[in-house]
């Protein structure tokens, strides 16, 4: 997730480049300043707005899963699993509904 601005930024410079989508210079811009000040107020542990902070403390110590059935959504499902394993050091997955159907419901049969 940490990567997605360098592996996503590029290719809509690009795209813009070739007359593909109108320039979005200046969305990326306005993203970068978003991300910045976001940082420095989630950095802060003592702050009453770090939402992630409030977040990872409330699932501590739980095993989470995000299912999700829109297909354009699936990413997200796997991205929201790999952020708590890494930030909240928790097991945590990602599945989609069809998945989650038969075959994710079988492998936790016991």
């Amino acid at each position: 997730m940490a990567a997605l601005g360098y592996s996503f930024f590029p290719l809509l410079v690009w795209l813009g480049k070739l007359g593909l989508i109108k320039s979005k210079d200046k969305d990326i811009k306005e993203t970068i300043q978003l991300l910045k000040s976001k940082s420095i107020l989630f950095s802060n542990p003592e702050s009453a707005e770090n939402e992630p902070l409030k977040l990872a403390e409330r699932i501590k110590g739980n095993f989470r899963s995000f299912i999700l059935q829109r297909s354009i959504l699936i990413p997200l499902t796997f991205a929201g699993g790999g952020q708590i394993a890494e930030n909240a050091k928790q097991l945590s997955s990602g599945h989609m509904l069809p998945e989650m159907n038969h075959n994710e419901l079988v492998g936790w049969k016991l």
